[in-house]
């Protein structure tokens, strides 16, 4: 059935319809679990089942084990390192003008949170739904793809706007998807997104300061992860 419904009318569409079908996941255990932490949780646990279904009913089980091996653990650390360049740059900015917010530190319990809600993000955005649109277009084509939906999808959050902080989004989506087949690996991208939305709690803050240097740092980063990905399908 899998490989029927891979080669039918709706195969071009194929990556999209299971990244929404995913929505369910993120919407449902918080109208059913009363408390957030628990319900982080439930939907960090739902991605993985879901990731592991699709992987065996799309024939991406080889690239569910590669990508997710245990041997590639390592790859949270230069994750993290990449990750924080660009928002340690921009509060560096902040700093040298004298709006560095106030520090708040974090809890091991607040660390813990945001880890397992950027692991199950990053198993949504870039989990077998990207694998699948990369084997449909190119892993350039789903990495752009999956920027915009990831940059889009920003909008239901009501302290971001898009015609100010599009661009910045996007750029994000595109470095986290492009690190994620430059490492070929998604621990890689756990450890750049968990860098960024650590650091930007560290100070109190829900959102990083997508400023100038903020953005600069992000594209070369895109850069490098492109040329990466450029070289290994030569």
């Amino acid at each position: 059935m899998g490989w029927a419904f891979q080669r039918g009318l709706l195969a071009p569409l194929l990556p999209i319809l299971t990244f929404m079908m995913g929505m369910l996941l993120v919407v449902g255990p918080p109208a059913l679990v009363p408390s957030p932490k628990l319900a982080t949780l439930v939907i960090f646990a739902l991605f993985i089942a879901y990731n592991v279904v699709l992987s065996r009913w799309l024939n991406l089980k080889s690239r569910l084990e590669n990508a997710w091996s245990m041997a590639k653990v390592w790859h949270l650390l230069p994750g993290f390192f990449i990750g924080a360049l660009p928002v340690s740059v921009a509060y560096m900015g902040l700093f040298m003008k004298n709006e560095l917010p106030e520090f708040k530190g974090m809890t091991v319990s607040v660390a813990l949170l945001i880890l397992a809600t950027v692991s199950w993000e990053e198993l949504w955005f870039r989990g077998m739904c990207l694998e699948l649109a990369a084997s449909r277009y190119t892993k350039i084509g789903a990495t752009v793809i999956f920027a915009v939906i990831f940059a889009a999808l920003h909008v239901l959050n009501p302290k971001i706007d898009l015609l100010v902080d599009g661009v910045p989004l996007f750029l994000a989506g595109y470095a986290l998807g492009a690190c994620y087949f430059a490492f070929n690996s998604i621990w890689a991208p756990i450890g750049m997104h968990f860098a960024n939305n650590s650091i930007q709690a560290l100070f109190g803050q829900s959102t990083e300061p997508r400023t100038f240097l903020f953005v600069i740092p992000l594209l070369l980063i895109a850069i490098g992860f492109t040329a990466v990905i450029r070289k290994s399908s030569l």
